[in-house]
């Protein structure tokens, strides 16, 4: 039986998103970090589709999704799609973003 939160489903395009959005802005994952703020070990966490990091920090997935997704300039009806894709996967059935 797979464990619900490492790793997930194949079902990782959302996060995949993340990734090529930000290799089309030619940052290293460090340079993510740099300009968001958030630690390497996080957007790492996120882009894997995996959210180890985040098991019982669902509030502080939220607000880097968030800060994430509107500096790679990403829509808001994608960015509501991975916060639920996250939510999914950390708290079925639980938690509301």
């Amino acid at each position: 039986m797979t464990s619900a939160r490492y790793p997930h489903r194949d079902d990782n395009s959302l996060t995949m998103l993340l990734q090529i959005k930000r290799e089309q802005r030619g940052w290293s994952i460090e340079q993510a970090s740099m300009k968001t703020g958030i630690p390497v070990r996080y957007l790492e966490d996120i882009e894997n589709n995996t959210f180890r990091i985040f098991v019982g920090k669902a509030a502080v997935l939220e607000g880097y999704l968030r800060v994430y997704t509107n500096r790679l300039g990403i829509d808001y009806q994608t960015q509501k799609a991975l916060l639920d894709h996250a939510k999914n996967i950390l708290l079925p059935g639980k938690f509301n973003f």
